[in-house]
């Protein structure tokens, strides 16, 4: 990380920089938008998609991991709630604990990215410490700067109370 010091960063010097990034990202999730939409196409008319670089299987997004997240509906809702996003926040995940507590949802503003962010800054602390490749402790700043919010979804949380987010470990780093 030494070697590229803007990895993980965005610092947009100008308000002209910041609407050319939003442009940017905006027109990428359409792309992306209309790729699926095409792929969703091709899979309805009975296209393989198993001899496709990325293929359209389901209509259902299911998130891995170890917290038992709701479906986040379709590939086309989460890229809609995406491009939502670049405005204020929007709910991006749903939770429902199986001791059947209230629904806890994590809510995505990607427009919050704009003003300029850098992740691996020192102050104020954005990452856990590392070891190695693997982060371990709680997010410092939980809501990445106002990236995230929730209502109730807590993102530190740590189940197995060795001391580090469960969705740093299993989210991340543990394969399906």
């Amino acid at each position: 990380m030494a070697q590229v010091p803007t990895f993980l960063s965005l610092k947009p010097e100008s308000a002209a920089d910041r609407a050319a990034a939003r442009a940017y990202f905006g027109a990428a999730l359409a792309d992306l938008e209309t790729a699926l939409q095409v792929m969703r196409i091709e899979d309805a008319a009975g296209d393989d998609q198993a001899d496709e670089l990325f293929g359209y299987t389901s209509d259902t997004l299911d998130i891995p991991g170890a917290f038992g997240l709701d479906s986040v509906d379709t590939p086309l809702d989460l890229v809609a709630r995406l491009r939502a996003s670049l405005d204020g926040p929007v709910d991006l995940i749903s939770y429902t604990p199986a001791d059947g507590g209230p629904v806890e949802t994590l809510l995505l503003d990607i427009g919050a990215l704009l003003p300029g962010v850098d992740l691996r800054s020192p102050t104020p602390g954005l990452l856990p410490a590392f070891d190695g490749n693997h982060p371990v402790g709680l997010l410092p700043d939980p809501s990445l700067q106002g990236v995230l919010g929730s209502r109730g979804f807590n993102i530190n949380r740590d189940r197995d109370g060795n001391g580090t987010a469960d969705i740093l470990e299993h989210v991340l780093f543990e394969s399906p």
